[in-house]
C-alpha cells in the first residue's frame, strides 16, 4: 500500500486509505507488532481443581468463624482441638457395629462337641473349615505332653502355616514366621498369637453368619449347659 510521507508532501497516494502522521505512526507500529505476536493460551482449570479451591474457601471460612467465636468466648482459648484420622473413625464404627457378645458365645460353642460339629459343617459349606481345624489343633498342641510337642508343632506348621499348603490359614507373614520360630524351640505358647487372630476372624465373620442362619442354636446350647450344671 502506498502512503505519503507527511501531511505537507505533494506526493499523492494512489490508495484511498491514508496513514496518519508520524506522531501517530509509532502507536500504529506497536499495535501491529503486538497483533503479530502469538497469543498466550489460557490455562484450563479442571473441575477437580475448582472443587478443591471451593473446599479450601469453605475451610478457611469455617476456621475464621471458629476463631471469631473463640475471640468472643475467652473460655474457649484453653481447649485444644484434636484431629482424628479417618481410618481410626472407620475402626471405631466397625467396633460399634460388631456384636460384643460374639466372642463369649463362640467360646460357648467351641466348648461343646455338638457345637463344634455343627459349626464345622457350616464352615465346610463356605470352604473355610481350616480355621476351625487350626484352632482345634492349637488347643491340642497346648494340652499335649512334652514328648509329642515337636511332632504336633511340625504337623501344625506344615498343614496350616506353610505357604501353599492344603489348609493354609489367612494370617500375616510376620505372625507366621514368629510362630514357626517359637514352634521350632517347642514353646508352649508358640501358636497363641496366630490362634487369637484366627479366633477373632471367626467370631467377627463366619460365626455371625452362623447365628443368622441358625438363630435358635445358641439358645439351645445355653439351655443344655444350664441343665448339665443343675
Amino acid at each position: 500500500m502506498k502512503w505519503k510521507a507527511c501531511p505537507t508532501s505533494t506526493v499523492q497516494c494512489s490508495s484511498p486509505k491514508v496513514v496518519p502522521a508520524r506522531d501517530d505512526f509509532s502507536s500504529y507500529m506497536t499495535s501491529t507488532t503486538e497483533s503479530n505476536q502469538p497469543k498466550l493460551r489460557r490455562r484450563r482449570v479442571s473441575l477437580v481443581r475448582l472443587n478443591m479451591y471451593d473446599r479450601s474457601l469453605r475451610r478457611s471460612g469455617s476456621t475464621q468463624s471458629r476463631n471469631n467465636n473463640n475471640i468472643s468466648n475467652p473460655a474457649a482459648h484453653g481447649k485444644r482441638t484434636t484431629l482424628v484420622r479417618t481410618s481410626a473413625i472407620r475402626k471405631s464404627n466397625y467396633r460399634k457395629r460388631s456384636h460384643p457378645t460374639s466372642t463369649g458365645q463362640l467360646n460357648l460353642l467351641l466348648s461343646s462337641s455338638v457345637g463344634i460339629t455343627a459349626f464345622r459343617e457350616f464352615l465346610a459349606s463356605e470352604y473355610s473349615e481350616n480355621n476351625l481345624d487350626f484352632w482345634l489343633d492349637c488347643e491340642k498342641y497346648k494340652n499335649c505332653g512334652e514328648a509329642k510337642m515337636n511332632t504336633v508343632a511340625a504337623q501344625v506348621v506344615s498343614t496350616y502355616l506353610k505357604p501353599g499348603s492344603a489348609h493354609e490359614v489367612n494370617v500375616s507373614y510376620s505372625s507366621r514366621k514368629f510362630a514357626e520360630l517359637k514352634a521350632a524351640s517347642c514353646e508352649r505358647d508358640a501358636f497363641d498369637h496366630v490362634q487369637e487372630n484366627v479366633f477373632k476372624l471367626m467370631s467377627h465373620d463366619s460365626f455371625l453368619r452362623f447365628q443368622t442362619k441358625y438363630p435358635g442354636f445358641m439358645s439351645y446350647l445355653e439351655s443344655v449347659r444350664k441343665v448339665i450344671r443343675s
